[in-house]
């Protein structure tokens, strides 16, 4: 809850850099990699009621809402929307729940906030689940300041200097907001909170640096099409000790939810050619970028035999 109470307004974002994004159709909920549009950036609601419980208000002047409604038919993540009127079986209340220097919001159902990865249709969606997939459920805080409401919101890209703080333009001017909704309403005022904002430990992004480091490699993947296409955004990431292929071949099946047999395949840089790994990842720990390609597609029948040297990732995978 600390981490809300130094900015009216904040970004929210994943492990893997994204930030909350409300939708333009101002219903839909999604991850955008782009920190200078206004649609990432959230007012914060308290509630007087219960202090445990935060309201978050998109420029739209749409709050966050975890609603009833299964994502997909036979999965167990329900779609979360920004939503002017409430129905009675959702809620537009989150619960702050810290863990290290992230956070966890989580619904009056149980449930949590969760930035989804993996294959379409859930890459870069956002749904309220309960998942084995904990880094899912973190969300870093990241204020914008108590000067930014939502009348005066930036497109400007935020200006980050070496000491890790951050600045934006002086010229903030958003049109075309209406009046916020008379359905909620919240009686605090953020000015009259100094003494809360200065006790607050400060949260900038060096503290992101400062985590323990993890043991293995970090292994940004992609989905080829059955098509043969390959994603340009390798946006999609897991923590993988070892050297073994076969137990990463499993590792990133379980991670996309791919039942048959895959490929692991690496890219060289030089003739642009996709290869499978047969043997052992290279040493070192060094971060990779692979691509996972179904045995049953038609790019599998043009891969490879996997006899391209892998070397490090600065010489020739990517």
């Amino acid at each position: 809850m600390d981490y809300f109470k130094r900015s009216s307004t904040v970004r929210l974002r994943t492990q893997r850099g994204k930030y909350l994004f409300a939708d333009e159709d101002e219903c839909g909920v999604s991850q955008s990699k782009d920190a200078s549009k206004q649609n990432v950036v959230w007012t914060v609601e308290f509630e007087p009621i219960n202090p445990s419980v935060i309201k978050l208000k998109s420029c739209y002047n749409c709050y966050l809402t975890a609603t009833n409604a299964p994502f997909l038919l036979g999965m167990t993540g329900k779609k979360v929307l920004q939503m002017k009127l409430v129905d009675p079986e959702s809620s537009v209340y989150w619960e702050p729940i810290r863990d290290g220097y992230s956070v966890k919001l989580k619904t009056i159902s149980g449930g949590f906030l969760r930035a989804n990865g993996s294959i379409p249709p859930w890459r870069n969606s956002v749904t309220h689940d309960s998942t084995h997939k904990e880094d899912w459920l973190l969300w870093e805080v990241v204020p914008v300041g108590d000067s930014l409401q939502n009348e005066g919101l930036s497109t400007q890209k935020p200006s980050f200097k070496s000491n890790g703080s951050y600045t934006m333009g002086d010229n903030l001017q958003h049109e075309g907001l209406s009046a916020q909704n008379p359905s909620f309403k919240s009686n605090v005022s953020f000015s009259q909170e100094p003494s809360i904002v200065s006790s607050v430990p400060s949260f900038k992004e060096e503290t992101v640096a400062s985590k323990p480091k993890v043991d293995g490699r970090k292994i940004y993947y992609a989905v080829a099409g059955d098509d043969g296409e390959i994603p340009d955004d390798f946006d999609s990431e897991i923590t993988f000790i070892g050297h073994n292929v076969k137990m990463l071949a499993e590792k990133l099946k379980e991670e996309t939810g791919i039942e048959e047999d895959i490929y692991v395949c690496a890219k060289n840089h030089k003739t642009k050619r996709l290869f499978p790994l047969l043997l052992q990842l290279p040493p070192q720990n060094s971060d990779m970028y692979v691509v996972v390609v179904k045995a049953s597609s038609t790019l599998a029948r043009t891969l490879g035999g996997g006899d391209e040297k892998v070397q490090r990732n600065d010489d020739v995978y990517s």
